[in-house]
């Protein structure tokens, strides 16, 4: 047994006796602090599940947003080579020279590669009508200019 003392105000002082707990609550105080311990383990890993579901998201959105810019940048280049072959295809139409490509009724197409690798195709398809595809790093951007 465990003696204790201790003053009250104005008393004498006194002997408590505390009794230890018995063996089946000592185990249980144990038991208890297993649980509690295996329960803020389940809640970290809860927790971190969600900051890593939160994050892989973001990631995905970011990796979209760079793909679609990256679609963008290469769009220009390839909108003008689309408009430089146009452009020479109706100079060729306008010329009126037979046997050029674009000279109607003419079926064949001209090719255009420009300095930076953007590539053009162009093609009179109709008698008012001509149509031209650039292509720049797999974008692609067509034109159809009719007068």
């Amino acid at each position: 047994m465990i003696k204790i003392e201790f003053l009250l105000r104005g008393m004498p002082p006194k002997k408590l006796k505390i009794k230890p707990s018995s063996r089946a609550q000592v185990e249980g105080n144990k038991k208890l602090k297993t649980e509690q311990g295996a329960t803020a383990i389940l809640l970290v890993v809860f927790i971190l599940s969600i900051i890593l579901l939160v994050s892989l998201t973001a990631a995905n959105i970011m990796v979209a947003e760079i793909k679609m810019s990256r679609e963008i940048a290469n769009s220009i280049p390839a909108f003008y080579a689309a408009d430089a072959g146009a452009e020479q295809c109706l100079y060729q139409a306008r010329k009126g020279v037979a046997g050029d490509a674009c000279f109607w009724p003419a079926t064949g197409s001209i090719n255009i590669t420009l300095g930076n690798g953007a590539t053009a195709v162009a093609q009179r398809s109709s008698d008012i009508q001509i149509t031209s595809s650039g292509v720049f790093f797999q974008t692609n951007r067509k034109i159809e200019i009719g007068w």
